[in-house]
């Protein structure tokens, strides 16, 4: 399994998402479906004098979502990314994170 696979099983996890469609560096023509991106980065943090680096991984997720300009339909969508930012930072706080078994790769928010 790959990284952005991992991210991929972990979001399909949250409330916000499940049932959705979620794929990866595509996103569908769909409504309600959403793609997990790669965004274009240096990986490479921090180098040390042995050759040993830490990097990071950037992704980016992409919705494709009704839009019709009315205030409660902007303001529900809103709310949405709210929750799933909320998602984000409770998982993170109780160090549940994307599994990366067999990686060698420790994650952190």
């Amino acid at each position: 399994m790959s990284i952005i696979e991992s991210v991929k099983d972990y979001l399909a996890a949250c409330p916000q998402l499940s049932g959705k469609e979620i794929n990866i560096n595509y996103l569908s023509p769909n409504p309600d479906s959403f793609a997990i991106d790669n965004v274009a980065k240096n990986p490479i943090v921090k180098r040390y004098v042995s050759g040993e680096t830490v990097r990071q991984y950037c992704f980016l997720l992409a919705g494709r979502v009704v839009y019709d300009g009315d205030l409660n339909s902007n303001l529900a969508l809103s709310k949405f990314f709210e929750n799933f930012e909320s998602w984000i930072a409770s998982q993170n706080e109780a160090g549940i994170f994307p599994d990366f078994d067999g990686m060698d790769i420790t994650p952190s928010d």
